[in-house]
């Protein structure tokens, strides 16, 4: 926020989307209207203004008119009359806000406010600057003080509105949005902070409407789409939430972390083609742990043949992405295309514990039964994969019939992670060597 003065919506963190832009407020003509105010015509909160000030301010507006606003600056910094005359502080600061200076305008706010310290605007425009500096808390002091000099304007409200927002206050930005659109009806983005609120309140329903009335001023701005669709989303319309990203990326403007959000979706209703696609899109654009989500994604869901397509998408020799090769190759029923891949793997890096797991379920399918057993030792060597392999190995000797092993084995799992189907194992085998 250093040149302009930025509304933004927030998405949701549960939708991994970025805060989204929108256009500055200065180009509002409704906002420059109430920025650039005339003042003295009400003395208890305005300066009146001497003849000598009011011959400097000619000059400065027959500079405005001539668009030389760089002059009418270096004008009023030259002026011997700058000094004790709040109208001119205030005028020189708006003026360097105007010319994206809103640090150097903070201080001539603030020596017009102690010339004359009811002077209303000066208060509203000073916490303006401020929030183009990125000081929130600052900005609040001064709007309230113009508040308390009877502001009653929109701009006050919605820049107040904004204050509660950035603070995470979002019921009394809520609150404030809504009078700042009664008192200010042209701005639009008073509405889009009302939406926002109303998202980050909960109002998931609300906001989505909202922001359709914004769509219906503004259908070609892809980021109210975005929003609306995040308010779809969260509401459970996740087929709205999806039409709503699919307009945007027909407009060409969803970027790559947005096409793999919107596989996602798709994966969610159960459309593996629509997602493999947008996946596919996506790669260029996106980091190889995005890509492994993806791909993760489509193997938890079963989707093996578009998991084989994306993963000849991905270039790249990461044991992560051999050992999803290699899961893919073991459950679509290519065991020994799998076992090899794996032992690979093994063979660069024998602690990789994920890759024993694989490995010793594998030779297990295959009747490998001593390889499994050798492995899942090695894997219950790892703490994060111990109870697993133990329980795995476990069974594996069971199946050798290795029992009392077996049962030390399995109590050393069970141990671990306490499971009633484990303890009714370990009796099962310890009955059968009662009983032979």
């Amino acid at each position: 926020m250093k040149s302009t003065l930025y509304l933004l919506v927030s998405a949701l963190n549960v939708m991994a989307q970025v805060p989204i832009p929108v256009s500055s407020l200065w180009k509002s003509e409704p906002f420059r209207n109430e920025f650039t105010a005339s003042y003295g015509v009400d003395a208890a909160v305005e300066p009146r203004i001497s003849a000598e000030e009011k011959q400097v301010l000619d000059s400065i507006a027959g500079k405005m008119r001539d668009e030389n606003r760089k002059g009418a600056i270096a004008k009023l910094e030259e002026s011997i009359w700058l000094a004790k005359s709040a109208a001119l502080q205030f005028t020189l600061a708006n003026l360097l806000v105007e010319e994206n200076r809103a640090a150097d305008a903070i201080p001539y706010f603030e020596k017009a406010i102690e010339l004359y310290p009811s002077f209303r605007d000066a208060h509203r425009n000073l916490a303006l600057a401020l929030i183009q500096e990125n000081q929130i808390d600052a900005a609040m002091k001064p709007l309230i003080r113009a508040i308390e000099l009877r502001a009653s304007d929109g701009l006050t409200y919605g820049l107040l509105a904004y204050c509660h927002s950035e603070s995470g206050r979002f019921s009394s930005a809520l609150q404030a949005y809504r009078q700042a659109q009664l008192l200010m009806p042209d701005e639009w983005q008073w509405k889009l902070g009302e939406a926002n609120a109303l998202l980050m309140l909960g109002e998931y329903a609300s906001a989505a409407e909202l922001f359709g009335e914004l769509l219906e001023q503004q259908p070609k701005n892809e980021q109210l789409w975005l929003a609306q669709a995040d308010a779809y989303l969260a509401d459970g319309r996740t087929e709205r939430a999806i039409a709503n990203r699919e307009v945007v990326r027909r407009m060409g403007r969803l970027p790559p972390d947005g096409l793999l959000v919107l596989g996602h979706l798709y994966l969610n209703i159960d459309l593996p083609d629509s997602a493999i696609d947008c996946y596919i899109s996506a790669l260029s654009g996106i980091e190889l742990p995005d890509a492994l989500e993806a791909l993760d994604r489509l193997i938890t869901s079963r989707h093996w043949k578009q998991a084989e397509i994306l993963l000849s998408e991905i270039s790249t020799e990461d044991p992560a992405v051999k050992r999803a090769e290699a899961f893919i190759q073991v459950q679509t029923g290519e065991l020994l295309t799998g076992i090899r891949i794996l032992e690979t793997i093994v063979a660069d890096d024998p602690m990789d514990a994920e890759a024993l797991l694989m490995l010793g379920k594998a030779y297990r399918r295959t009747d490998q039964l001593e390889k499994s057993a050798l492995v899942l030792e090695q894997a219950a060597r790892s703490k994060s994969a111990k109870p697993e392999a133990l329980l795995l190995l476990g069974q594996v000797l069971t199946e050798q019939e290795q029992y009392e092993q077996a049962i030390l084995v399995l109590e050393r799992a069970n141990r671990l992670q306490p499971n009633p189907s484990v303890a009714e194992y370990i009796a099962a085998i310890q009955n059968l060597l009662q009983h032979p």
